[in-house]
């Protein structure tokens, strides 16, 4: 397997996605903490969406200054500078209209951006900047690591589990996670169910599925020995039967896990089995933050 060199360096762009909104402000100080360790640009992005209120309104007439578009773009601007730059001095803003999802993939391609960086508005979605479909597109379209914020940045990340299904794509899942969060405690985590195999669902069945993980588990850490440079890297491996989303759930509250970190186009589809064709399951299963990087299947 030959290494992607964008993924052998650290980032050096990072786009911060906000609706200035209260809760988006642990995705600032999360996106602000990793600029600061990896020395890297940061750039906040903020999407002012065209709603049915607002195109109703545009068919009743003259509009106060305050409700045209270009009073909204610079009010959204001005929130922006006030909310970003006070803690990042630094950084840049972007007002942009359209389709949120859109928006933020198309200017993290236009500035070549490392990572993307999001907060949740509410528990069940992404409120008035994401919605659940554009979660979907974010996490399933974006070439770089989408970080999902859901807690406060005290500290940087001390515990770190990649869910996996050990197939060779998602060796770029590990390389990606150990490259970006050096130095941490990370653990494998695999679940695995025998319902609907067509086996019995039985104790014998069950041995007989944990010792096929357990031989995908030892053939992973080969390919990636052989792939990337696990240095002095501390993996421990966990094989549980169950449900993925209840075990991780569990597992994440626990042992304090700080962040779990997954791919998307798997064999094994283990988003999909996370969230199915809702992205909104994922937000509620996950406990705490969450990033995706992009598998690209042999």
């Amino acid at each position: 397997m030959n290494a992607d060199p964008t993924f052998m360096r650290k980032p050096r762009k990072i786009l911060l996605a906000t609706d200035l909104s209260c809760r988006c402000d642990r995705a600032l100080g999360r996106a602000t903490l990793l600029s600061k360790r990896w020395h890297a640009a940061l750039t906040a992005i903020h999407v002012l969406e065209q709603t049915v209120e607002s195109r109703d309104e545009l068919c009743m007439g003259e509009l106060p200054s305050w409700r045209r578009a270009p009073g909204r773009a610079h009010a959204a601007e001005e929130q922006l500078r006030t909310d970003v730059l006070e803690y990042v001095p630094w950084a840049g803003v972007i007002v942009a209209a359209g389709d949120p999802g859109r928006a933020i993939l198309g200017i993290a391609e236009q500035h070549e951006v490392d990572m993307v960086v999001t907060g949740v508005t509410r528990t069940e979605a992404f409120g008035g900047l994401l919605s659940g479909s554009t979660v979907s597109s974010l996490i399933r379209r974006a070439a770089v690591p989408v970080l999902v914020v859901k807690d406060k940045a005290r500290r940087e990340y001390r515990r770190i589990v990649v869910a996996t299904d050990f197939a060779e794509a998602s060796v770029r899942v590990l390389e990606s996670a150990l490259r970006l969060f050096p130095d941490t405690h990370m653990t494998l985590f695999r679940a695995f169910e025998t319902s609907g195999v067509g086996v019995p669902r039985n104790e014998q069945s069950i041995v007989q599925f944990r010792r096929l993980a357990e031989q995908d588990a030892r053939g992973f850490l080969a390919a990636c020995a052989s792939a990337i440079d696990l240095g002095d890297a501390r993996l421990d491996v966990v094989i549980e039967h169950g449900d993925v989303g209840q075990l991780l759930c569990d597992f994440v509250r626990a042992r304090r896990v700080d962040l779990v970190v997954t791919g998307t186009h798997g064999r094994a589809a283990i988003m999909e089995a996370l969230i199915g064709s809702d992205a909104k399951r994922l937000l509620n299963v996950v406990p705490c933050d969450l990033m995706t990087v992009r598998q690209r299947p042999r």
